[in-house]
C-alpha cells in the first residue's frame, strides 16, 4: 500500500477537505441508509482503512450494539479517530492491511471503502480476507472504477493529479464482481456514487 508518511500528511485535512471530506461522509450516509432499507444485521465489523474514524462515529450513533475492529496504516489517522470516538466496543489497529492476520469467521461484516485501488492484486486481497468473513456475512466495497473512457480518465486524474499516488491500481466493476462471485458470494446491491464510484454489497454464501 501507499507509504505511511503520505497518509500521515493527509490526516489533518481528511475530514475538513471541501471536496473529499464531503464525498466520504456521503458514502457513509449511503451505507447507513441501505443497511436500514435492507434490514442488514451485523455485530462484528472489520473496517480496512478506517481513516479518521468518521464511519465508526456514524455507525455507533445508529447501531450502538456493534463491535468494530478499525485498521489504518497511519498512526495520525488512528490518533484522530481514537480521540473522536471513545467506545469500549471499538479496537483501533495501526498496521498495513497486508500484514493483518485474523482467525477464520472473525467478522460478519467487512468494509473496504475507497481504498481497494491500493491493492494491486484483487485475487490475493480477496483470498486473504475471505476466511475472516462468516458465512452469510457481508462485504461492502466502494471505490472508483474504470468502467468506461470517462471513468478511466477520472481514475487517471486521481492517480496523477489529485493525489499523485504512484502505486495504485484501479479496476473494473465487472472484473471485481466476477472474482468475488467465484469465491461463492452473491451480489445483493450495486449502484453508483456520484457516477465515478461503485457501491457494491456482497453476501458470503
Amino acid at each position: 500500500m501507499q507509504n505511511k508518511e503520505y497518509f500521515d500528511h493527509w490526516a489533518e485535512h481528511y475530514d475538513n477537505n471541501i471536496l473529499w471530506g464531503h464525498y466520504f461522509k456521503y458514502c457513509y450516509k449511503q451505507i447507513i441508509r441501505i443497511v436500514k432499507e435492507k434490514n442488514i444485521k451485523f455485530f462484528n465489523i472489520l473496517d480496512l482503512g478506517c481513516g479518521t474514524g468518521e464511519l465508526e462515529r456514524q455507525l455507533f450513533f445508529q447501531f450502538p450494539h456493534i463491535e468494530i475492529t478499525a485498521v489504518d496504516l497511519s498512526d495520525k489517522m488512528i490518533n484522530i479517530a481514537s480521540n473522536k470516538i471513545k467506545n469500549k466496543n471499538i479496537k483501533f489497529i495501526i498496521d498495513d492491511a497486508n500484514n493483518l492476520h485474523f482467525f477464520e469467521n472473525s467478522f460478519d461484516t467487512i468494509f473496504v471503502l475507497n481504498n481497494l485501488h491500493h491493492f494491486p492484486s484483487l485475487e490475493i486481497f480477496l483470498e486473504k480476507i475471505n476466511p475472516w468473513l462468516k458465512s452469510n456475512g457481508y462485504l461492502f466495497i466502494i471505490d472508483p472504477f474504470k468502467d468506461n473512457l470517462i471513468k478511466t480518465i477520472w481514475c487517471f486524474l486521481l492517480k496523477h493529479l489529485f493525489f499523485r499516488e504512484k502505486n495504485v491500481h484501479y479496476h473494473k466493476t465487472q472484473e471485481l464482481i466476477f472474482k468475488i462471485q467465484n469465491l461463492k458470494y452473491s451480489l445483493i446491491k450495486s449502484n453508483s456514487i456520484y457516477y465515478f464510484s461503485s457501491f457494491l454489497i456482497f453476501r458470503k454464501n
